[in-house]
């Protein structure tokens, strides 16, 4: 690339044989430092820029391994090429063409360690809840699996109250109070509380640990400043995105510096003006609808006051929590199915969310 840069600038400016004087070995940077026209800038960043980056976007995209593992072909190439791009221009130093080298060497080994790390996430905490009985009562993709990567690194104490909103049938409620030492409020509007109490009871986990709610998610039905956080996995999608929701309706109930940790399933990419036609055989454009890319949650969550962003992101987790969810018998995970096994799986990723109240 390096050497390509000097042709194509070589070639651009041929009559301008001075700037390109190899006997007083001046470098192409001091070129593009003082020719600031026009084509020059467009020309560098088609070559060296923006060229290189959508062509590995491009090749990352096709790789139905990456798309299985959720993981979003622009923000690789820009993972993968930002560094390649910086070891370019620092290259036409003589004095570090050996040390550039080094670094992109270091650089491609470990962009492909990381490669595969991804490809064997690990889920310790997960795998004992992962029992044919438990995961009968999931309600969509592996929600503890979810839970445990939204998890990682949290900042919510041991002994705090947490709420799991939508909690569904209690298993993720299960989890964060089993492995994390919350107590936790179970709030859901379509559960049955009094199932959901007999079925910590099983599990050995009393009302001080762990107790359900019937609650709807736009009316909530406790006391102000009541939560040091808020966990909801697989369900805030279908309320959070009303205006004034995160503001008005769920931050006056989180005492100040309390967190939220929201795990969604989203899309790579929104695709509503024209929806592929494997997303269409399980689901139709209303249910599509509860599902979009990060960079629409993040404008519905910039709109909110009194809020920090810590993090907006694409989740790893997708293909595992995907292949649990299809191996149900029931007529959700069936229907499921028709698209997951069309390739729909490569359109469809989970997004993490996590935010601070002020």
């Amino acid at each position: 690339l390096w050497q390509l840069k000097e042709k194509t600038l070589k070639k651009q400016y041929q009559d301008k044989d001075t700037l390109f004087d190899d006997s007083d070995g001046m470098e192409v940077s001091t070129v593009l430092a003082t020719m600031s026209n026009a084509a020059m800038n467009m020309l560098y960043h088609q070559y060296l820029g923006s060229g290189p980056l959508k062509y590995v976007e491009d090749l990352f995209s096709h790789m139905d391994e990456l798309a299985a593992l959720g993981i979003n072909p622009a923000s690789l190439a820009l993972e993968f090429y930002s560094p390649v791009f910086m070891l370019i221009n620092l290259y036409d130093n003589i004095d570090v063409k050996k040390h550039c080298s080094n670094l992109l060497k270091i650089h491609f080994e470990s962009f492909v360690d990381r490669l595969k790390s991804a490809e064997n996430i690990k889920y310790p905490r997960s795998e004992k809840y992962c029992t044919p009985e438990l995961m009968a009562l999931i309600m969509g993709p592996n929600p503890i699996k979810l839970t445990e990567e939204l998890m990682e690194n949290n900042h919510i104490k041991p002994g705090s109250l947490v709420c799991d909103l939508g909690s569904g049938k209690g298993l993720t409620s299960v989890f964060l109070a089993n492995e994390y030492g919350f107590r936790v409020c179970a709030a859901d509007l379509w559960s049955d509380p009094e199932e959901n109490a007999r079925f910590f009871a099983s599990l050995g986990l009393g009302p001080e640990q762990i107790y359900p709610v019937k609650a709807d998610a736009m009316d909530l039905p406790f006391e102000k400043d009541s939560f040091d956080a808020v966990v909801s996995v697989d369900s805030y999608n279908y309320f959070g995105r009303e205006p004034g929701y995160l503001q008005d309706k769920l931050l006056p109930f989180l005492k100040p510096g309390a967190y939220i940790y929201i795990a969604i399933p989203g899309m790579k990419k929104d695709c509503h003006d024209a929806l592929p036609d494997e997303l269409l055989l399980s689901w139709n454009e209303e249910q599509l609808d509860f599902m979009h890319d990060a960079e629409y949650w993040r404008e519905i969550i910039e709109a909110s006051e009194g809020i920090e962003i810590i993090s907006i992101k694409e989740m790893r987790s997708n293909k595992e929590v995907w292949d649990d969810w299809l191996k149900q018998d029931n007529e959700y995970a069936v229907g499921d199915r028709k698209s997951m096994e069309a390739g729909a799986g490569k359109y469809l990723n989970f997004i993490q969310i996590i935010l601070r109240k002020l």
